[in-house]
Protein backbone atom coordinates (compact mmCIF):
# COMPACT_ATOMS: atom_id res chain seq x y z
CA UNK A 1 0.00 0.00 0.00
CA UNK A 2 1.22 3.51 -0.83
CA UNK A 3 2.03 6.07 1.86
CA UNK A 4 -0.53 8.84 2.52
CA UNK A 5 2.16 11.44 3.23
CA UNK A 6 2.75 14.76 1.48
CA UNK A 7 6.20 15.41 0.02
CA UNK A 8 8.10 18.69 -0.07
CA UNK A 9 7.28 18.86 -3.80
CA UNK A 10 3.56 18.92 -2.87
CA UNK A 11 2.81 15.44 -4.19
CA UNK A 12 1.65 12.28 -2.51
CA UNK A 13 4.55 10.19 -1.25
CA UNK A 14 5.39 7.23 -3.50
CA UNK A 15 7.01 5.13 -0.75
CA UNK A 16 5.48 1.91 0.44
CA UNK A 17 3.50 2.34 3.66
CA UNK A 18 5.05 0.18 6.37
CA UNK A 19 3.16 1.45 9.40
CA UNK A 20 -0.03 3.14 10.51
CA UNK A 21 -0.49 6.48 12.19
CA UNK A 22 -3.52 7.29 14.32
CA UNK A 23 -4.90 10.82 14.15
CA UNK A 24 -8.20 11.66 15.85
CA UNK A 25 -8.83 7.91 16.27
CA UNK A 26 -8.51 7.39 12.48
CA UNK A 27 -5.74 5.22 11.02
CA UNK A 28 -3.72 6.11 7.93
CA UNK A 29 -1.01 4.12 6.15
CA UNK A 30 2.35 5.91 6.09
CA UNK A 31 6.03 5.28 5.50
CA UNK A 32 8.63 5.82 8.22
CA UNK A 33 9.31 9.39 7.05
CA UNK A 34 5.65 10.48 7.37
CA UNK A 35 4.89 9.23 10.88
CA UNK A 36 3.77 12.73 11.78
CA UNK A 37 0.57 13.76 13.59
CA UNK A 38 0.33 16.76 11.26
CA UNK A 39 -0.51 14.60 8.21
CA UNK A 40 -4.12 15.78 7.89
CA UNK A 41 -3.40 19.46 8.57
CA UNK A 42 -0.57 19.42 6.00
CA UNK A 43 -2.91 17.98 3.35
CA UNK A 44 -5.65 20.42 4.37
CA UNK A 45 -3.32 23.40 3.82
CA UNK A 46 -2.09 22.01 0.52
CA UNK A 47 -5.61 21.38 -0.82
CA UNK A 48 -6.66 24.90 0.21
CA UNK A 49 -3.58 26.33 -1.56
CA UNK A 50 -4.50 24.40 -4.70
CA UNK A 51 -8.05 25.79 -4.66
CA UNK A 52 -6.83 29.37 -4.25
CA UNK A 53 -4.20 29.12 -6.98
CA UNK A 54 -6.09 26.82 -9.36
CA UNK A 55 -3.13 24.43 -9.24
CA UNK A 56 -4.07 20.97 -10.53
CA UNK A 57 -0.56 19.81 -11.46
CA UNK A 58 0.18 17.85 -8.28
CA UNK A 59 -1.06 14.41 -7.23
CA UNK A 60 -4.13 14.07 -5.04
CA UNK A 61 -4.08 12.75 -1.48
CA UNK A 62 -5.11 9.18 -0.78
CA UNK A 63 -8.85 8.53 -0.84
CA UNK A 64 -8.86 7.94 2.94
CA UNK A 65 -7.28 11.34 3.60
CA UNK A 66 -9.61 13.09 1.13
CA UNK A 67 -12.70 11.38 2.61
CA UNK A 68 -11.68 12.26 6.19
CA UNK A 69 -11.16 15.92 5.27
CA UNK A 70 -14.51 16.05 3.45
CA UNK A 71 -16.31 14.50 6.44
CA UNK A 72 -14.53 16.89 8.79
CA UNK A 73 -15.72 19.90 6.77
CA UNK A 74 -19.27 18.52 6.71
CA UNK A 75 -19.19 18.12 10.49
CA UNK A 76 -17.65 21.56 11.03
CA UNK A 77 -20.21 23.35 8.84
CA UNK A 78 -23.08 21.78 10.77
CA UNK A 79 -21.77 21.89 14.36
CA UNK A 80 -19.05 24.60 14.51
CA UNK A 81 -17.26 22.34 17.03
CA UNK A 82 -13.80 21.11 16.03
CA UNK A 83 -13.89 18.09 18.36
CA UNK A 84 -17.34 16.96 17.23
CA UNK A 85 -16.31 17.46 13.59
CA UNK A 86 -13.17 15.34 14.09
CA UNK A 87 -15.08 12.50 15.78
CA UNK A 88 -17.79 12.71 13.11
CA UNK A 89 -15.16 12.49 10.37
CA UNK A 90 -13.42 9.53 12.01
CA UNK A 91 -16.62 7.53 12.39
CA UNK A 92 -17.69 8.12 8.77
CA UNK A 93 -14.68 8.58 6.50
CA UNK A 94 -14.47 4.94 5.38
CA UNK A 95 -18.22 4.59 4.83
CA UNK A 96 -20.55 5.49 2.01
CA UNK A 97 -20.28 9.24 1.47
CA UNK A 98 -23.84 9.76 0.27
CA UNK A 99 -26.63 11.42 2.17
CA UNK A 100 -27.17 14.63 4.01
CA UNK A 101 -25.59 15.64 7.30
CA UNK A 102 -28.54 14.55 9.47
CA UNK A 103 -28.58 11.01 8.05
CA UNK A 104 -24.83 10.68 8.40
CA UNK A 105 -24.87 12.21 11.89
CA UNK A 106 -27.28 9.45 12.98
CA UNK A 107 -24.64 6.92 11.87
CA UNK A 108 -22.09 8.79 14.02
CA UNK A 109 -24.43 8.74 17.04
CA UNK A 110 -24.97 5.00 16.55
CA UNK A 111 -21.20 4.48 16.58
CA UNK A 112 -20.96 6.15 20.01
CA UNK A 113 -23.86 4.29 21.66
CA UNK A 114 -23.79 0.62 22.57
CA UNK A 115 -26.20 -1.57 20.69
CA UNK A 116 -27.99 -3.00 23.75
CA UNK A 117 -31.43 -1.38 23.77
CA UNK A 118 -33.57 -1.50 26.93
CA UNK A 119 -36.41 0.44 28.49
CA UNK A 120 -35.22 2.69 31.33
CA UNK A 121 -34.97 6.34 32.37
CA UNK A 122 -32.94 8.71 30.22
CA UNK A 123 -30.22 10.48 32.21
CA UNK A 124 -30.99 13.83 30.52
CA UNK A 125 -34.75 14.20 29.91
CA UNK A 126 -35.69 11.70 32.65
CA UNK A 127 -38.32 10.08 30.40
CA UNK A 128 -39.02 6.38 30.76
CA UNK A 129 -38.21 5.34 27.21
CA UNK A 130 -35.98 3.16 25.06
CA UNK A 131 -32.44 4.00 26.09
CA UNK A 132 -28.94 3.29 24.86
CA UNK A 133 -25.83 2.92 26.96
CA UNK A 134 -22.59 4.82 26.46
CA UNK A 135 -19.23 3.05 26.80
CA UNK A 136 -18.97 4.54 30.31
CA UNK A 137 -22.25 2.90 31.32
CA UNK A 138 -24.70 5.83 31.38
CA UNK A 139 -28.21 5.62 29.90
CA UNK A 140 -29.68 8.12 27.45
CA UNK A 141 -32.40 8.21 24.83
CA UNK A 142 -31.25 8.63 21.25
CA UNK A 143 -32.76 12.09 20.76
CA UNK A 144 -30.97 13.50 23.83
CA UNK A 145 -27.65 11.98 22.75
CA UNK A 146 -28.07 13.27 19.20
CA UNK A 147 -28.53 16.82 20.47
CA UNK A 148 -25.69 16.45 22.97
CA UNK A 149 -23.22 15.04 20.44
CA UNK A 150 -23.76 18.04 18.17
CA UNK A 151 -22.14 20.14 20.91
CA UNK A 152 -19.74 17.83 22.73
CA UNK A 153 -17.66 14.66 22.47
CA UNK A 154 -18.11 13.70 26.12
CA UNK A 155 -20.68 11.80 28.14
CA UNK A 156 -23.33 14.25 29.40
CA UNK A 157 -23.19 12.69 32.85
CA UNK A 158 -19.53 11.98 33.69
CA UNK A 159 -17.80 14.00 30.91
CA UNK A 160 -15.69 11.05 29.79
CA UNK A 161 -14.57 11.43 26.18
CA UNK A 162 -16.60 9.09 24.02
Amino acid sequence: MQCCGLTGARNRCTNKANSKITICKAEFDVCKKHQNKRLLSMWEKELYRRILTGDASHTRPSQDVQDWINCFHDGWQNTQNIYVAANYATSLYKQDGTGNFNRRFRVYVDSVLEKGVTRDTCGVCMDDTIIFRTECGHNFCKSCMTEWLKRSTTCPQCRRIL
